[in-house]
């Protein structure tokens, strides 16, 4: 089973490191690949360490955590996104949801609370690794059929047995050029 990548952000050194420890990132199927002090330093991170998930402090200096959903969102769609904060503000749970946060957690955090939402964003992650996996087959079975699905056409063209709309469609379908 491959572990999904996460980036833990906020200013506070003491608690990036106590929620690492007190986390067991492999038993909810993650990996910590980095942590950062601000949100200026997660994007070079992320940039380099292209994390599945990232969990964020909202308050930090130079850039804040809905800073840096807004940029991550811009730049990579699909990335998880998980902010918790100190304060329990209706407008940054707005905004939250505006950039797709998957959950917004208020400080302090539990493990048992941050175990849960691991479990969550793990079985969004999984869903869309599978639908990825399940076009790629439905792609390549499509692929290595394309020959005898132009064949056929053909095959039914020759023989008067397609209509006058059907050929066009067919012909861009199967990506066959006729001349």
């Amino acid at each position: 089973m491959k572990l999904y990548r996460i980036i833990l952000v906020d200013d506070e050194e003491e608690v990036r490191k106590s929620i690492i420890r007190k986390i067991k990132w492999e038993e909810n199927g993650f990996l910590v690949a980095g942590d950062a002090e601000n949100g200026e330093d997660a994007l070079e991170k992320i940039e380099a360490l292209e994390p599945d998930l990232i969990l964020t402090d909202i308050r930090m200096p130079y850039m804040d955590g809905l800073t840096l959903a807004e940029r991550v969102r811009q730049k990579y769609p699909s990335m998880k996104i998980v902010i918790f904060s100190g304060y329990d503000d209706f407008e940054y749970a707005k905004t939250a949801v505006k950039y797709q946060v998957m959950d917004y957690i208020l400080k302090p955090i539990t493990a048992k609370e941050l175990a849960q939402t691991l479990t969550r964003v793990k079985e969004k992650l999984d869903e869309e690794r599978f639908q990825k996996s399940d076009m790629k087959r439905i792609r390549g079975a499509y692929m290595s059929n394309l020959p005898i699905l132009r064949g056929r056409f053909l095959n039914s063209l020759l023989m008067g047995n397609v209509g006058e709309q059907e050929i066009q469609e067919k012909l861009n379908d199967y990506q066959i050029k006729l001349d």
